[in-house]
C-alpha cells in the first residue's frame, strides 16, 4: 500500500471509502495467518511456563499492531490528507530537556539544524499532512496507557514535539513542496475513555475529528470485536488439537500394550508344561516314623 520514494517519505496510496471495510478484513485474516495460526498457539499451550507467558501476551500485541494497521487505512480514506507511515524523524535530546520549561507556543520557534545530525530517531505510528491548511499530526497509538506513569507519558510527549521540529527540513529535502504552518501532536489511547486534549492524549471517541474519517472510530470498535471474538474461536480450535492429540497418543500406547499382551500368551500357549511331582496322601505321623518303613 506504500509507495516506495528514494526519499525519506514514501506516501501511502490513498483508498476508496467504499472499499476500507474490505481492507480491515483483510488486515484482520493476515494478522490471524501470520501472527495467531491455530498450530502455534497449541505449540505454545504445551510448552512450558515462558511460553503460556508469551501466549498471554501475545493477542494483545498482535492486536496493537492491527490497529495501528487499520487507523492508518481508515486515515488513508480521507482525500484532504497526505498519510505517512514508517517515517523516522531526528530529535536532539537537548531540545526534550528544554521543551520540558518552554511554553507550547514557542516550541516551533527552535531551530532544526542541530537535529540533523543526532542519532536518536522518532518513529510515529502515523504522520497526516493536509496541503490545504499547512497542518501536519504526528500520531502516536496506543491500546492502552495503563501500565505508563505520568513521567513515561510526558516523555513521549516531549520526545514528539522535538521530532516534529524537523518535519519541516525533511520534507524539503525529499522534495516536497507542501508548506507546514503548524505542526501537532496527538498520543490516541485506544482504551480511554475520556481525552485529555489539552495535554496531547486522544480517545477513540475523537478519532473521527482527529483523521477526519466519519465513522473511523465505530469502525475500530467493531474490529476490535470481531478480533476478540476470532481470538476466543482460535484458542477453542488450539485446545481441540491438544485434545486430540491426547487420545492419539493414548490410543496408540494401549494399542501396543495390547499388542504386547498378545504375544506374551502366544508365547506361553505353546510352551510345554512340567510333569507334576508324585505325591502321597495320607495321615500326620510322628517324626521318628518319617524314616521307618511301618
Amino acid at each position: 500500500m506504500t509507495r516506495t520514494t528514494n526519499r525519506a517519505f514514501g506516501a501511502t496510496a490513498p483508498i476508496d471509502l467504499k472499499t476500507v471495510e474490505a481492507h480491515l478484513d483483510q488486515l484482520i485474516d493476515n494478522a490471524f495467518a501470520k501472527r495467531l495460526p491455530i498450530h502455534q498457539i497449541a505449540e505454545l499451550m504445551r510448552g512450558d511456563p515462558r511460553d503460556h507467558a508469551r501466549l498471554g501476551n501475545l493477542p494483545p500485541v498482535v492486536e496493537g499492531e492491527l490497529l495501528e494497521q487499520a487507523i492508518t487505512v481508515l486515515a488513508s480514506a480521507n482525500p484532504d490528507v497526505a498519510v505517512f507511515a514508517d517515517c523516522r524523524l531526528p530529535f536532539d535530546p537537548d531540545f526534550v530537556e528544554r521543551i520540558r520549561t518552554m511554553p507550547i507556543e514557542l516550541i516551533g520557534k527552535i531551530g532544526a539544524a542541530e537535529s540533523r545530525q543526532s542519532r536518536h530517531n522518532y518513529r510515529p505510528d502515523l504522520l497526516l499532512i493536509n496541503g490545504q491548511t499547512g497542518t501536519a499530526h504526528l500520531v502516536d497509538i496506543k491500546r492502552s496507557l495503563n501500565s505508563y506513569d505520568t513521567i513515561r507519558i510526558t516523555h513521549l510527549r516531549h520526545r514528539m514535539l522535538a521530532a516534529a521540529i524537523s518535519l519541516p527540513e525533511l520534507l524539503g529535502q525529499a522534495g516536497s513542496k507542501l508548506v507546514l504552518r503548524d505542526i501537532r501532536v496527538a498520543v490516541v489511547n485506544i482504551e480511554a475513555v475520556r481525552p485529555d486534549i489539552e495535554r496531547g492524549i486522544w480517545s477513540m471517541s475523537e478519532l473521527d475529528r482527529l483523521i477526519g474519517v466519519p465513522g473511523a472510530a465505530a469502525m475500530i470498535g467493531a474490529m476490535r470485536k470481531t478480533f476478540a471474538r476470532r481470538v476466543a474461536a482460535q484458542f477453542a480450535a488450539a485446545r481441540q488439537v491438544l485434545i486430540e492429540d491426547a487420545v492419539r497418543t493414548r490410543v496408540a500406547i494401549l494399542r501396543n500394550s495390547a499388542e504386547t499382551k498378545i504375544t506374551c500368551n502366544c508365547g506361553h500357549r505353546f510352551k510345554r508344561q512340567p510333569e507334576p511331582a508324585e505325591i502321597t496322601i495320607g495321615f500326620a505321623r510322628l517324626a521318628d516314623e518319617d524314616d521307618g518303613s511301618g
